[in-house]
């Protein structure tokens, strides 16, 4: 079985450089191309997906819907509330430089020492992956038996996190260079199941380029 993350697309909080979070933002005209460029790309490379996951969040859903062409079936988008964004509480629609200006310490401990760091009246990554690992062992019981292709189309931090914890990596390595995710960059894995039990290693696949349609 293979996983499939994708990031979605530009999305106007991302054009203007704000934080997002939980706010229901649409794609950029850029966003939206990048999704039609993404979902051509798997065309032309005979990738289709058994399911289509996305985050609730409209900027998710509408990367995700071009991709329904390239499910096997033309199948629904499967939306999860625990795949959304980081929650970044009373810093969302806030200008990014102005939190580095008027919130210096917070915003170096965001970037410096990330587990450490919770969004005043949000999230921590740490409770990100606990959701965003709720959601992705029920895909995989649900899934697993299909041996074929998911596609989760999410965001930014949600994937980070996931993809290192998978990896075996230290959360506080949330911002190396080694792990950035463009907008609808891909992070593939293979799965693989223990013992025909409801437990699963992760291989990762190692892509040249992160966005081969752009």
């Amino acid at each position: 079985m293979e996983i499939y993350f994708i990031r979605h697309g530009q999305s106007i909080a991302n054009k203007e450089k704000i934080f997002q979070g939980w706010s229901d933002i649409h794609l950029s005209e850029k966003g939206i191309k990048q999704a039609k460029k993404l979902s051509k790309y798997f065309k032309q490379n005979s990738v289709k997906f058994d399911e289509l996951y996305s985050s609730n969040l409209t900027r998710a859903v509408e990367t995700a819907s071009p991709l329904l062409s390239c499910t096997v079936n033309n199948n629904e988008i499967k939306k999860k509330n625990n795949l959304r964004s980081i929650n970044v509480g009373k810093w969302s629609g806030m200008a990014i430089e102005y939190a580095k200006s008027n919130y210096k310490d917070q915003y170096w401990l965001w970037k410096n020492k990330p587990t450490e760091f919770r969004f005043p009246e949000g999230e921590s990554i740490n409770d990100v992956l606990i959701r965003a690992k709720c959601s992705l062992h029920t895909i995989l019981d649900q899934e697993y038996s299909i041996q074929g292709k998911i596609a989760i189309i999410t965001h930014m931090i949600t994937i980070k996190v996931l993809t290192l914890w998978m990896s075996g990596i230290d959360l506080d390595e949330i911002w190396n260079p080694k792990y950035t995710v463009p907008n609808t960059g891909l992070i593939i894995f293979k799965v693989h199941r223990i013992n025909n039990q409801n437990k699963y290693q992760f291989e990762r696949v190692l892509l040249k380029n992160p966005v081969p349609h752009l």
